[in-house]
């Protein structure tokens, strides 16, 4: 039973990670993708594939649970690096990401661009953080004996975690 959980979590990171994005620009969603995104989708995602196989190998299982609550953590260090880097640089390392729409609203925190990253890279160290609070309680009351719709709980931790890191992707394929 576990080898079809490992299975079924392989796919769904490879069309989370990996052919949405890619559908997303065809449909006109997210603006064109650079020509090294199909790279950092494909080293990214072989990167999850190899976490998600190690962990298999390690417990013999696979926790829906547990993968959500992993990508909330790689998201929040991603994000941690992200800022810190950001903070040190002067130049705008992240010049693909838009300025319009709801990102407008980053205006507020000065005309130059670089405060409207920091001030979003704070944004997204928060988000992922109580996420990842978010996520560790439920992982925690999953383990439980009395905890009722585990099944339940385990997906939207999932749903949590795949959704936050494969924002992050989109940042990173939209870098510039």
């Amino acid at each position: 039973m576990a080898i079809w959980k490992l299975i079924s979590v392989l796919a769904l990171e490879a069309v989370s990670f990996f052919i949405i994005p890619f559908g997303l620009e065809y449909f006109g969603y997210i603006q064109q993708l650079t020509a090294v995104a199909p790279w950092i989708l494909g080293v990214t995602l072989a990167g999850m594939l190899i976490k998600a196989l190690c962990g298999y190998i390690s417990s013999d299982d696979i926790k829906w649970d547990r993968q959500g609550y992993e990508f909330c953590g790689l998201t929040f260090s991603a994000s941690v690096t992200g800022l810190a880097l950001q903070l040190l640089s002067d130049k705008d390392l992240f010049p693909g990401i838009p300025t319009t729409g709801l990102w407008e609203y980053l205006k507020a925190f000065g005309a130059d661009i670089k405060p409207q990253r920091i001030a979003f890279l704070v944004l997204l160290l928060f988000v992922s953080l109580i996420m990842l609070l978010i996520t560790a309680i439920i992982s925690k009351e999953i383990n439980k004996p009395n905890t009722h719709w585990k099944a339940g709980l385990s997906l939207i931790n999932f749903g949590l975690g795949n959704f936050l890191f494969a924002f992050y992707i989109y940042l990173l394929i939209v870098k510039g």
